[in-house]
């Protein structure tokens, strides 16, 4: 057999899958297997979206493959039909990011998604653990990391590029059967399920809704309230120009410039000096600023807004006393069963969840496993606190 060439059966499917083609030999190859591991390497440092380079698909050592997405612009419809198979479980390790590249090339949701590293939290591996770290751990393999920095588009791919690459899915359908083994022994299996679903769900994989809520939340504490929904305009106009233009909105603005201008009263273009953006900036885009934060058409998300509100709550020190009171109890139960905390609720959900409840004097609701793991916890430690 050639050695870039994987055996299955009477079918010969070639390491680089570069034709719609050698896709749909793949696709076929590959349909009737349980489990199939994912990754991708893309280049995403001057463009809005990714650019993507290779997605690989693994089944085993011996038969992990290339898919050259920089070759073919179009997703070929084997692939697409694959992504939808909701009888193939589709393995990534910290699955979003992958996931949300893979469905905006194939313009589809895939379906049937599992995450390594989640599963590893629900196992005392802890939060983030590498994909390196975890394949040493659980199949004694040493992968060699040297093209961390490298350029994924350029074609031919060297021989260091295609190894490194290939070594991201030729162990990773072998931790997730051994995790999916474990996972199903402590009664943990469908609770990392019920969070992956929400990787199935990822049909609009750069939503400009999210990336403006997004934007928005990182400007808007310096603001004050009654400018918010200027912001929320400006933030909104920035954000749809850098998708038209394709570049990151950091080329446009850089990171509390768009606070700095609601700030400063920005109807008189005079004003747009004494903040720190160049001469040549708000020549550009003292017209743009001006149109953007009076044009109503522009949709408010008004809940965001009402809800940003939080950051001005009187409040905010016993939120913050609460948060880390039940914080340390949910790290002992978390503890106690060798699930990292972090995965139940990081920060930020711990403090919106004490939020809701002081608010509403009443506890907030758990959902799902969530709920079982923590709810009669967090029910008695409210009825504490709230008499």
């Amino acid at each position: 057999m050639d050695e870039d060439e994987a055996d299955f059966g009477e079918k010969m499917v070639p390491v680089i899958i570069d034709t719609e083609e050698k896709c749909d030999l793949l696709f076929e190859a590959i349909k009737n297997e349980p489990i199939v591991s994912m990754d991708t390497e893309f280049v995403w440092s001057r463009s809005y979206y990714p650019l993507i380079g290779v997605i690989q698909i693994g089944v085993s050592p011996e038969k992990s493959y290339l898919f050259d997405a920089a070759k073919m612009n179009e997703c070929p419809q084997s692939f697409k039909t694959f992504l939808e198979n909701e009888n193939i479980m589709k393995v990534c390790h910290d699955a979003y990011q992958d996931i949300q590249i893979i469905n905006y090339y194939a313009k589809t949701t895939s379906k049937n998604i599992f995450d390594t590293q989640l599963a590893a939290a629900f196992m005392g591996y802890g939060r983030a653990i590498s994909l390196s770290e975890m394949v040493e751990k659980i199949c004694g393999k040493n992968l060699t990391k040297t093209q961390t920095l490298t350029n994924w588009l350029k074609r031919p791919l060297t021989d260091a590029q295609m190894e490194y690459a290939l070594d991201d899915v030729r162990y990773l359908s072998e931790c997730a059967n051994f995790l999916i083994k474990r996972t199903k022994e402590k009664y943990v299996f469908e609770w990392i399920l019920e969070d992956c679903q929400e990787l199935s769900q990822i049909s609009e994989p750069f939503s400009l809704t999210s990336a403006v809520a997004r934007s928005y939340s990182r400007e808007l504490q310096s603001v004050q309230f009654k400018n918010r929904k200027k912001l929320y305009r400006l933030c909104f106009a920035v954000e749809n120009m850098a998708r038209s233009k394709n570049l990151p909105r950091s080329f446009l603005f850089k990171p509390g410039q768009l606070a700095q201008i609601i700030n400063c009263n920005p109807e008189n273009q005079e004003n747009l000096k004494k903040t720190s953006l160049s001469p040549k900036v708000i020549a550009r885009y003292s017209e743009f600023i001006l149109s953007s934060i009076r044009d109503e058409n522009i949709p408010i998300d008004d809940e965001l807004i009402e809800k940003s509100r939080y950051y001005q709550n009187k409040n905010a020190v016993q939120i913050g006393d609460m948060t880390k009171e039940i914080a340390v109890t949910l790290d002992k139960i978390a503890q106690d069963n060798e699930i990292c905390s972090s995965t139940v609720y990081n920060r930020k959900q711990l403090t919106e969840l004490v939020r809701q409840t002081l608010e509403n004097k009443s506890p907030a609701v758990l959902h799902g496993w969530r709920n079982v793991f923590f709810g009669g916890v967090w029910n008695d430690f409210w009825a504490e606190k709230l008499k």
